[in-house]
């Protein structure tokens, strides 16, 4: 939305140009709507993903040039991220229930998780985890002694972290973006 302050306005001296994802602007017509004699609204719709920059130029008919504006990044992302957890060591050695009745695969060897998270506009300090490590009893025990975690790799629109459990507990792992 736009908002002309101009007594002799004449919309189709207004240059407002869409820029998206860096490539050459090009010039889009608002749809104009008079307030009052000195108010002007135009409107554009922008749609599709995208990231756009919006700019504005207008010279008024007694040569009178406004400052030009050009917008911040306007980012578009209709698109859900895709998570993925895709475990190492797959051969378990046991199955028992824990002390809340919860049936528990049991490995003989540290357990390795990949977690790829595929986004486009992705911003690892928007991830979650949440990690829970258990003795047999059911206590927690501290999970920074239990696991390491790697830094994010990224190619592309794609990203991965390995969580490696190395620690003896029983895990619960939840990751949110």
């Amino acid at each position: 939305t736009f908002k002309a302050t101009e007594a002799n306005f004449f919309a189709e001296d207004v240059i407002v140009k869409v820029s998206k994802n860096g490539t050459a602007a090009y010039d889009v017509t608002p749809v104009w709507t008079d307030v009052d004699a000195d108010t002007h609204i135009g409107r554009y719709t922008i749609s599709g993903d995208g990231h756009y920059i919006v700019s504005i130029e207008y010279t008024d008919r007694s040569g009178n040039e406004m400052v030009s504006y050009t917008s911040d990044m306007i980012t578009i992302d209709t698109v859900k991220p895709q998570i993925d957890v895709a475990y190492q060591n797959t051969t378990p050695i046991d199955t028992l229930q824990d002390s809340n009745g919860n049936t528990r695969k049991y490995f003989d060897s540290t357990q390795t998780a990949v977690v790829t998270i595929t986004e486009h506009n992705f911003d690892s300090d928007e991830v979650n985890f949440d990690i829970v490590g258990k003795d047999v009893a059911g206590n927690e025990r501290n999970i920074n002694n239990l696991i390491s975690v790697s830094s994010w790799s990224t190619n592309g629109d794609v990203h991965k972290i390995t969580i490696t459990y190395s620690g003896d507990a029983n895990y619960t792992f939840d990751v949110a973006y």
